[in-house]
């Protein structure tokens, strides 16, 4: 039953499948190690399975983490962008961007477009990931990118139709 579910740990499933390690995981929810350690024994005992198998390299999710994820992961992104509903301030937006392009855009494309943005949106943060990552249609689509810089078309099969 739902109600016995604690979904205060589904932001910190989403955040362990995408950083793969505890540490950068804790960081990005500005929680303690520990406290995510805890909620993945947590998460672990609601979900009866593993989720994670330690590696030298982090966290590798199971089979059942990577199914569950795909269903969590976009139902998270709708409920965090209906609290983001309010009108878009740059001046006190503090908003991460995430965008992957290669790096070659990087340094055509940052100058340019970086400099601008930091006077009209100074706490406005971007990060950026390589374009060579197999899953960035999949990113796109559960709000893990907001943007894809690509000279290289993605396959449109790997997007819903608007």
């Amino acid at each position: 039953m739902l109600r016995n579910q604690d979904l205060n740990l589904l932001p910190i499933f989403d955040a362990l499948v995408r950083e793969r390690q505890l540490s950068r995981a804790a960081e990005a929810l500005s929680m303690s190690q520990p406290a995510v350690s805890n909620a993945l024994k947590r998460l672990r005992l609601s979900f009866k399975d593993d989720l994670f198998v330690r590696t030298r390299q982090g966290l590798v999710p199971t089979e059942r983490a990577l199914e569950l994820h795909a269903l969590i992961g976009p139902a998270l992104n709708l409920v965090q962008r209906s609290f983001e509903s309010e009108l878009f301030d740059p001046l006190t937006s503090d908003r991460v961007i995430n965008i992957s392009m290669n790096t070659t855009m990087e340094t055509l494309f940052l100058a340019d477009f970086i400099k601008p943005l930091r006077q009209a949106a100074p706490q406005l943060r971007f990060r950026f990931f390589p374009d060579y990552l197999p899953e960035i249609p999949a990113r796109l689509k559960d709000g893990r990118l907001n943007y894809a810089v690509e000279y290289i078309p993605l396959p449109e099969d790997k997007f819903d139709s608007v």
